[in-house]
């Protein structure tokens, strides 16, 4: 009859993968230049949007960003490794346990030291 159709596709349909746990299988296909700025990009749209609630998670992800602009400076031919004593104070006190404590850490900043991360890994390549 028509109006016994079963099952539809959609009814039937299981996924293949766990979405959460599919690899990612496409490498970045940037050129420094263009990560870099992205970076610039991707500060600049934080400067604009950043308000005081975000205080934590950014001082969080602080250390981590220079760890990683210190590892691009350092493959870069001819620099000094060796991050600019200015940062220092900032380091410092994301150390201290009282503020901001644990938590999570900003999205953006994460993006911006993935990014750097893997400028540094492509000069070194080359």
């Amino acid at each position: 009859m028509a109006t016994d159709l079963g099952l539809a596709y959609a009814d039937i349909d299981d996924e293949l993968f766990e979405v959460d746990q599919i690899p990612m299988t496409s490498r970045d296909v940037r050129s420094v230049g263009e990560m870099l700025f992205d970076v610039d990009y991707l500060a600049r749209q934080l400067l604009m949007d950043v308000d005081g609630d975000a205080a934590g998670t950014l001082l969080r992800s602080w250390p981590m960003m220079v760890a990683a602009a210190e590892d691009l400076w350092a493959s870069l031919p001819g620099r000094r490794p060796g991050v600019d004593e200015r940062d220092r104070p900032i380091t410092s006190l994301s150390g201290r346990t009282a503020w901001p404590g644990q938590g999570p850490t900003s999205p953006r900043i994460d993006q911006m030291t993935q990014t750097f991360l893997n400028a540094a890994s492509l000069v070194r390549r080359y």
